[in-house]
């Protein structure tokens, strides 16, 4: 396991100089405000990679359309 950070809403990271991310809440739901420049990809995981438990054909073709995205080896057929 990496670093683990406790954030409240409203709160934020930075990481490096470049990246920062803030926490905040929306219809009950909390999510992630990323403030990076546009030559970080920024994927969700089970996109990220098609593997995950929760991978199905749509997102291995999500990834092959937009293989710039990705590893090269993180793209395999399910």
């Amino acid at each position: 396991m990496g670093l683990v950070i406790g954030r409240k809403e409203g709160e934020a990271i930075i990481i490096g100089d470049l990246i920062r991310i803030e926490v905040f809440e929306e219809n009950g739901l909390l999510r992630l405000d990323i403030d990076a420049p546009k030559e970080i990809n920024i994927v969700r995981e089970e996109i990220y990679n098609p593997k995950n438990k929760n991978s199905s054909k749509a997102l291995y073709e999500f990834a092959k359309t937009h293989e710039k995205l990705f590893k090269p080896s993180s793209i395999e057929e399910v």
